[in-house]
């Protein structure tokens, strides 16, 4: 199993409901839009950044959610970006 932060970029013009309708798909695939902390505080992410983990290759992960977004949420295209996520910390005010 490896952690791992996912960020998708939308080509084109699309509206804000499809990036709702994106951000329901991850959230329904069990990606989570925040981080957990050592202290189990939830952080928030960037918009269309998102983290869990998988026993998938990043790889794998990415090209899934390529498929996916571009089939059923944006037909125009997508970048997805699956990083796996060894360390981390974050800094600024939240």
């Amino acid at each position: 199993m490896i952690d791992v932060v996912i960020h998708v970029e939308l080509r084109g013009m699309a509206d804000e409901s499809v990036y709702a309708e994106l951000h329901q798909g991850m959230l329904a695939r069990k990606w989570r839009a925040t981080l957990t902390t050592d202290d189990k505080q939830d952080l928030p992410l960037p918009d269309l950044t998102y983290s869990g983990q998988t026993e998938e290759t990043v790889d794998s992960v990415s090209q899934t959610l390529h498929d996916w977004i571009v089939a059923s949420i944006w037909n125009e295209g997508a970048t997805v970006l699956v990083t796996e996520l060894t360390a981390w910390s974050i800094s600024g005010d939240y």
